[in-house]
């Protein structure tokens, strides 16, 4: 029996980590390599399969889930075209506006994990929650599509904290972060992934091109528990979402994932805070 689960849990790290490679590659090229409308195209794709589970996950009805992903579809195209006419030039406004958002949105979002509990959802409810949640992410995308650099450091170190997190939890983990709301996440896990973080900001700020200042081993230590805390923050706040409607995955997209939503958990809550953090720092 335990040899049996020792290849299954070995087949599952295989095909997690395979797709995982993939991914990470194809966003790397996505972001330095494609033209200005195959950008905004994929993020409009991505976007709108993450609405479309979203409807899975507040159990939404088929027609009301096409209707929520026909709403990002629309809006992608919208954004676009305003981007076409220049609409966009001047950044500084939807900057602060959609950080501040986003910070005041994930501070609220904070209490109700701590006092998670089953609750029934309503579309309304759910509607804005799936707005506040991709907005201000889909957004900043958009708007930072001339800064792919600073996207991409972005969105790797949200990949090292949770690959690292969930390799420390695996080997080493035993004291429960979140039993209610995560069973698997642990104080070990969310260490390992802080450390990696701190490792990986002073290897890219030290010897690649991505201009980010070097700064002194506190400040480092700070910002690494900062960054990883918000990137547990959104992976939290999924795992409640799909706790109160029973579900593992938001879907089935991604091989040893789950959905796109699975995956882009995280970098929801981090990327309208930290890719306008970034920006700053790096001019």
């Amino acid at each position: 029996m335990s040899s049996e689960s020792g290849v299954t849990s070995g087949s599952i790290f295989k095909i997690r980590f395979a797709s995982g490679a993939i991914l990470v590659l194809l966003f790397y090229f996505l972001c330095l390599y494609s033209s200005e409308i195959v950008w905004i195209f994929s993020a409009g794709i991505v976007f709108t399969a993450c609405a479309y589970e979203c409807g899975n996950i507040f159990r939404f009805s088929y027609r009301m889930k096409l209707l929520v992903a026909a709403f990002f579809s629309v809006g992608a195209l919208i954004f676009w075209f305003a981007r076409m006419q220049g609409y966009f030039v001047v950044k500084e406004l939807w900057i602060y506006a959609l950080s501040v958002f986003a910070i005041i949105f994930w501070c609220v979002i904070v209490p109700l994990i701590i006092r998670y509990s089953r609750q029934e959802n309503n579309w309304i409810c759910g509607f804005i929650q799936i707005a506040c949640l991709l907005l201000p992410c889909w957004s900043v995308l958009l708007i930072y599509e001339s800064s792919r650099e600073i996207i991409l450091f972005t969105f790797l170190m949200v990949a090292i904290f949770d690959s690292f997190s969930y390799f420390a939890g695996r080997l080493i983990g035993s004291r429960a972060l979140a039993f209610s709301v995560s069973p698997g996440k642990t104080i070990e896990g969310f260490a390992g992934g802080t450390l990696a973080v701190t490792l990986s900001y002073f290897v890219v700020s030290e010897y690649a091109h991505f201009g980010l200042p070097s700064i002194s081993l506190i400040g480092l230590g700070l910002f690494a528990v900062f960054f990883s805390c918000v990137c547990l923050i959104g992976d939290l706040f999924e795992s409640s979402l799909k706790r109160t409607a029973g579900i593992k995955d938001s879907g089935k997209l991604i091989p040893g994932h789950g959905g796109i939503l699975d995956r882009l958990d995280s970098s929801f809550a981090v990327i309208p805070i930290f890719v306008p953090f970034f920006y700053f720092v790096c001019h």
